[in-house]
């Protein structure tokens, strides 16, 4: 082979390298910003509720329903004062959970991901007056994953976060826990001396 044809064929070896590696390059250059641009007006999205503009959430599992409403300032869960640290840690999960991949386009497949009405824990959001109905779905194949789809959309999504275990509390867990006041000595039983 002459020079010529060595040069010519490095050359082209070369331009083919670079467009075989080209894509791979950008997705490790830019992933973040292609999965949030690619997720950001999806019907599952958590993050526009906020303490400031919620005034009621309603969990139901089955026939059991927990009803988180805001009185005067202060979360309620039913008729008790709720734990305003576990209100906290809800609207943190709301923040944090974020759409992965979307799981499936068709309503036959609800059942499988059990976000149709019959298994799922639904989720009403109240909030601007306006209610917003989620269905929560089974675990994912990851440990904080999710599936979830939005009340009258058949797309189901797989989400990423720990909400679906803060919402899989019963009533009580919500209620806010009276503080122990300091132990008096007349209210510490006896010990029994060993003989």
């Amino acid at each position: 082979m002459n020079p010529k044809n060595i040069k010519l064929l490095a050359i082209v070896f070369t331009g083919l390298l670079v467009i075989a590696v080209f894509p791979w390059l950008k997705q490790k250059i830019t992933p973040t910003k292609e999965i949030a641009s690619k997720f950001e007006n999806i019907s599952v999205n958590f993050s526009q509720f906020s303490k400031e503009n919620t005034e009621e959430i309603s969990i139901k599992q089955g026939d059991q329903e927990t009803v988180l409403s805001l009185r005067d300032g202060v979360w309620m869960v039913n008729e008790k004062e709720a734990s305003q640290e576990k209100i906290v840690t809800l609207f943190q999960e709301f923040n944090l959970a974020k759409v992965q991949k979307q799981s499936s386009k068709n309503k036959a497949n609800q059942a499988k991901f059990e976000v149709n009405q019959e298994q799922a824990t639904i989720l009403t959001i109240t909030s601007d007056s306006k209610d917003t109905v989620f269905f929560i779905g089974k675990s994912g194949p990851s440990f904080d994953s999710f599936y979830a789809r939005k009340k009258e959309i058949v797309n189901v999504y797989l989400v990423d976060g720990n909400l679906k275990n803060i919402l899989s509390v019963d009533e009580v867990a919500w209620e806010k826990v009276d503080e122990v006041g300091d132990v008096e000595m007349n209210d510490i039983p006896p010990t029994l001396e060993m003989p």
